[in-house]
């Protein structure tokens, strides 16, 4: 992230969650997550002026448990398989 997040505002649906991210912009690409957890579908970030948006897609059929937590200045997304 650029700066350090100041706060999480998390949605939940049966497809996957999105997350808004206030207060910092994403420095890198959110595909990655997808590569590497096949219970994600896809994954996108998207900086919107002053915070960033991140929406995760499971793969149809899947519901995996995950955290996404503020540390420092990343932001910490824990999938399970």
């Amino acid at each position: 992230m650029s700066l350090a997040p100041t706060t999480l505002e998390g949605q939940a649906d049966p497809h996957g969650f999105t997350v808004t991210i206030r207060g910092a912009l994403s420095l890198d690409r959110a595909a990655t997550i997808a590569r590497s957890n096949p219970a994600v579908d896809r994954a996108s970030v998207l900086n919107r002026g002053d915070h960033a948006v991140l929406d995760v897609r499971f793969v149809e059929g899947r519901s995996p448990a995950y955290r996404v937590e503020i540390r420092g200045e990343t932001v910490d997304i824990t999938i399970g398989r």
